[in-house]
């Protein structure tokens, strides 16, 4: 099944908004996630077009938590994080974020959202809502956050305070949905030959993870006419992943994919989803 992860929304200062996701539960860091072929075939709106986010109410008018989100996320997609501050529970702003500064400064290190839809408003009258949401983020791979997904199914918390709706993040929690593995080969195809032919990939190889010394062989050692390739799979604890679950955390296993490079020294290509597209991460010893 998909690993749910938690959206730590202002888990603690200097965490994140919508985006900085941490595994659920109590995983240890060297155990595998589990990866179901729904994972492997892709989710069908892991690339989902999503509506433009509307102008969004003012953090004053918030008397309905499915406005009051989509005031907040509204804001959060413009950049304007003094107003999305504003949505924010008291909790939150004079525990995590005491000032509008604070808030701001951490987007830093926040993932951008950059749309969402609106699938569901559950309030039964509390005072405590919960919506579910297509989320929308700009993708990427990061050595703080780890993989942002461009498309997430997010469920966020708000409580009525006063009247008005507000946001409770660290009660958010969002599953990434990844795209379908069939284009990982391809990208794997194209990266192996260009570094046969000795094309200039030093930029890209800056940012491998592990050994990238034997990216580095595929130009230096005589090859054969074309370097075979395996089968794309799932990667696995054998694989000596000591450097992937450093630099991304234990969800490498849920997103990461492998291909096993049989060049005249071995190696496993380890790729990841960006957005819709799979990009060369690491580079892994044959053991």
């Amino acid at each position: 099944m998909f690993i749910v992860l938690a959206l730590v929304v202002g888990l603690g200062a200097g965490l994140a908004l919508a985006g900085v996701f941490g595994s659920g539960g109590d995983q240890d860091a060297d155990t595998p996630v589990t990866t179901s072929s729904t994972s492997r075939d892709g989710d069908p709106e892991a690339a989902a077009e999503l509506p433009a986010p509307d102008a969004g109410i003012a953090p004053d008018d918030a008397t309905d938590p499915e406005q009051a989100l989509r005031g907040f996320l509204a804001a959060e997609a413009s950049g304007d994080w003094e107003t999305s501050y504003a949505f924010l529970t008291e909790s939150v702003q004079n525990t995590l974020y005491p000032s509008v500064a604070l808030w701001v400064n951490a987007h830093a290190d926040f993932p951008r959202i950059t749309g969402y839809r609106v699938d569901n408003v559950d309030d039964d009258g509390s005072g405590t809502a919960r919506i579910d949401t297509l989320t929308g983020f700009e993708p990427m791979i990061d050595p703080v956050i780890g993989l942002v997904a461009a498309r997430g199914r997010s469920t966020w918390t708000l409580q009525e305070e006063d009247g008005l709706w507000r946001v409770e993040t660290t009660a958010t929690e969002n599953r990434a949905l990844y795209p379908s593995q069939d284009g990982a080969d391809a990208a794997a195809r194209q990266w192996v030959d260009a570094r046969v032919d000795c094309a200039d990939t030093a930029a890209l190889e800056a940012r491998l993870v592990g050994a990238p010394v034997l990216a580095s062989q595929l130009c230096e050692e005589d090859q054969p006419d074309l370097v075979e390739l395996g089968a794309v799979r799932s990667l696995a604890d054998a694989d000596g992943t000591t450097a992937l679950l450093s630099e991304y955390g234990p969800d490498v296993y849920a997103w990461a994919r492998v291909v096993p490079v049989q060049s005249t020294t071995p190696f496993l290509l380890v790729l990841g989803p960006v957005g819709e597209e799979w990009q060369v991460v690491g580079v892994l010893p044959r053991t």
